[in-house]
């Protein structure tokens, strides 16, 4: 859109994936915001054996423990998932926000925004706006705070995850405007 898209070649087999992340810089480094807003342009190629299209965001906060804002379009559920702690393991949790592949038409570039907040490792996920229209998420809450002892406390990972079916195949896709929002 800005002619500095990047590129992402997916191949898969056997309901594999690939996640790709980008550590935001040292003007980045914040373990005090609490509010945090995922935003690209995203354009697909083929969904047809896509399963779900993950965006997370991941901060370190004071403590060391890593904060996981994890959100995914779950296209076999029909549904946005949100991420919350289990017994120390990450667990997708159905919301209330439908997500089909009906919606993300291949060959176009769709606008994604997803907005959440947390109260120390307990992130509440506020809101998905797809292509200019706000869905707000409902009762969509929990503990998603992980010892993974990453470094340094304030540090800011986007994370983009694309997971296929048993098909053994792939996809190509691009993500372009990237941001980060965050505040207190």
């Amino acid at each position: 859109m800005d002619g500095q898209a990047r590129k992402f070649v997916t191949n898969w087999t056997g309901s594999g994936g690939e996640r790709y992340s980008v550590s935001m810089g040292p003007g980045v480094i914040d373990s005090t915001s609490t509010n945090v807003v995922y935003s690209v342009s995203f354009y697909i190629t083929d969904t047809t054996h896509v399963n779900q299209l993950e965006f997370d965001v991941n901060q370190v906060i004071a403590g060391g423990n890593t904060v996981i804002f994890g959100t995914q379009c779950n296209f076999p559920e029909g549904f946005w998932d949100y991420t919350t702690n289990v017994a120390s393991s990450a667990h997708w949790n159905q919301s209330n926000i439908p997500c089909t592949k009906a919606n993300w038409t291949v060959n176009t570039w769709h606008t994604l925004s997803i907005a959440s907040h947390r109260s120390g490792g307990t992130v509440t996920y506020d809101s998905v706006t797809f292509d200019g229209t706000t869905t707000n998420f409902s009762s969509a809450s929990g503990n998603s705070s992980f010892a993974l002892g990453w470094s340094p406390v304030g540090l800011f990972v986007l994370n983009y995850q694309l997971n296929g079916d048993a098909v053994s195949t792939g996809t190509t896709n691009y993500l372009d405007q990237m941001s980060l929002s965050h505040s207190q």
